[in-house]
């Protein structure tokens, strides 16, 4: 292949042409966003603005990071993050080991998996759930963020496909040995199974740091919101202060090199930045992870 023909390297052109413009595609809204964070008010709202910054602006950030509580929000972020990875991580392994194994040597699988899918179908509602979680005396605490997520039933499917597709052989050779069924699940089939772990932690990750809306039905104290119901409370505040009347100087100076679209996209890259650091490590095992867990039903 040293000798490459001419349509073949009309072909790798086209080829190299299309993922570049897919490239660019994926780009392109990233650098709008970061263009709009750094931009003057009058430009953005004159929509001036597309890849580049016009009139910069540090304001947005300013006003995201300048606060008291933004970064004991982002603390309770983290530990949200770090907490809710590990209990996610371990009901899914401890759930979707027996169901893996077999009808055989779990009496009533299907009758089980059956009532955990129920769940993805069906959900008693918003209100009945915080009704729920009042009487739990769980409203206004750190454990309000991760209990009602706890049990990810999507995951939990892709961690037992993910198992059921390893060799039975791995399985039945333990038995013989003598090991039970704890030794098993973390000497045998996890160590083997850290693509699907890491497909399953990242997913966990983003989910609980993208989350803002629990933390704003039910937490009252703001010094226990997590990160994102925070910079969200930053962009409902700014538009509330927008309609009062008898504003002092440094509300309407603030007010004139801040809009609502520089905000929101200040907001995003803030909150992007922790995944963005995090997924780099785990890409590795993000596709082999999700293609395998798929291989059976």
């Amino acid at each position: 292949m040293r000798n490459k023909t001419i349509p073949y390297r009309i072909f790798m052109l086209i080829n190299y042409s299309f993922l570049g413009a897919l490239v660019l595609l994926g780009l392109l809204p990233f650098l709008h966003m970061f263009a709009l964070s750094f931009s003057d008010k009058a430009s953005v709202l004159a929509n001036e603005v597309y890849f580049l910054p016009k009139g910069f602006n540090i304001e947005n950030y300013v006003a995201i990071l300048a606060s008291k509580n933004y970064l004991l929000c982002f603390k309770n972020s983290i530990v949200r993050v770090v907490v809710g990875t590990i209990v996610n991580l371990v009901i899914i392994v401890l759930t979707a080991y027996p169901l893996a194994i077999g009808e055989k040597r779990l009496k009533g699988r299907n009758i089980i998996m059956w009532y955990f899918l129920f769940t993805m179908l069906f959900s008693g509602g918003m209100i009945p759930t915080f009704l729920l979680i009042r009487d739990l005396d769980l409203l206004n605490k750190f454990w309000v963020l991760i209990l009602p997520g706890a049990v990810q039933v999507f995951s939990i499917v892709l961690m037992m496909n993910y198992m059921r597709g390893l060799p039975k052989e791995l399985f039945e050779a333990a038995i013989v040995d003598g090991a039970d069924h704890l030794t098993i699940l973390f000497r045998v089939y996890f160590p083997i199974s850290l693509p699907a772990v890491a497909t399953l932690a990242l997913l966990s990750i983003v989910g609980h740091w993208n989350s803002w809306f629990d933390g704003m039905i039910y937490l009252r104290s703001v010094d226990k919101w997590p990160l994102q119901t925070y910079l969200q409370s930053i962009l409902a505040d700014l538009q509330n202060t927008s309609q009062k009347a008898g504003l002092t100087p440094d509300e309407v100076q603030r007010l004139a090199r801040i809009s609502d679209k520089s905000m929101m996209s200040a907001q995003m890259f803030v909150s992007m930045i922790p995944v963005l650091l995090v997924y780099p490590f785990l890409q590795k095992y993000f596709v082999t992870g999700i293609r395998l867990g798929a291989v059976k039903g």
